[in-house]
Order: structure tokens, then C-alpha cells, then sequence
């Protein structure tokens, strides 16, 4: 593989992780614009393995308004902090895939004692859109937590 090759993949590899983190700095700021432009328009996050770890029942969303919407909904009424670490990504063509861990942190706004802290593995499809990755996929697996899983569903 000559170097041009290798930059261009390193720079993609960038470039999808970027996605994730539009993603996630999108959902800890509520921020609707930085939210839609990690997510094609037919984008859906799988949030069923998390849930049952965590004894409850999630679903799966699906569509960017309705993705944008729920975690913008969230933000509204909770705290958010969200680190992403450990991105493996795979490129073919204008379709990739990326797995990264990723722990969220919740705090309900109007009890700051109220708090849950998870790691989760997230696994992405992604896209070519317009100029950049974007999500069309994201299976949310969890992998440990900590407090009362509850506080996910407080208003």
C-alpha cells in the first residue's frame, strides 16, 4: 500500500469517528443540528441489547427526526456526558463499520444526586453522505454499569 493509500485511510478512519462524536458531543449539548449530521435520513439505533442488560425495555428508533428528537428530549431533561474511546474501523468503498466503547454518565437535572454510569460497546454502520461518514445503523451493547438503571427513564 503506498502512503497516499495509507493517509487517505488513516484520514477516513478520522473522519468516522468524527461521526460518533457528532453523535455524542450532539446528545450531551441537546444540539439538534450536530445530532442530524451524524445520521443518514434512514438511520435507526438498535438500543434492545442495552436495555435487556439492563432490565428494561428499549427499542429500536428509527428515522434521523426520531432519533434526533428522543435524544434531544433526553438532554432536555437530564445531564449528559459522553467519552468515546477504543475506535476500530473498517472501510469498503462508501460503506464502513466502526466499534468503539463508549460510557455515557446521566444525571437528572432537577436531582443531582440522581445518577446512572454505563459502558457500552457501540457498533456502527456507516455511510458516505454528501461530504462526510454518517451513521445508518448503531447497535448499543452494553457492557457494565453502575447505580440504578431507572434513572434512564426519570423525567
Amino acid at each position: 500500500m503506498n502512503a497516499e493509500a495509507v493517509a487517505k485511510s488513516a484520514n477516513d478512519r478520522l473522519a468516522m469517528t468524527d461521526a460518533l462524536l457528532r453523535f455524542a458531543e450532539g446528545a450531551d449539548r441537546g444540539d439538534e443540528g450536530l445530532l442530524a449530521s451524524a445520521f443518514t435520513a434512514d438511520a435507526e439505533i438498535d438500543f434492545e441489547p442495552c436495555g435487556r442488560s439492563l432490565g428494561l425495555e428499549f427499542g429500536v428508533l428509527r428515522d434521523r427526526a426520531a432519533i434526533v428528537g428522543f435524544l434531544a428530549g433526553i438532554a432536555a431533561r437530564q445531564i449528559t456526558s459522553h467519552a468515546v474511546t477504543n475506535p476500530r474501523a473498517a472501510i469498503a468503498g462508501d460503506r464502513a463499520s466502526l466499534s468503539a466503547l463508549v460510557e455515557a454518565v446521566h444525571v437528572i437535572r432537577d436531582e443531582p444526586g440522581a445518577r446512572f454510569r454505563m459502558m457500552n460497546r457501540y457498533v456502527a454502520d456507516l455511510e458516505w453522505h454528501e461530504d462526510r461518514w454518517a451513521i445508518n445503523r448503531l447497535r448499543i451493547v452494553n457492557v457494565w454499569f453502575e447505580g440504578d438503571p431507572r434513572t434512564l427513564l426519570r423525567r
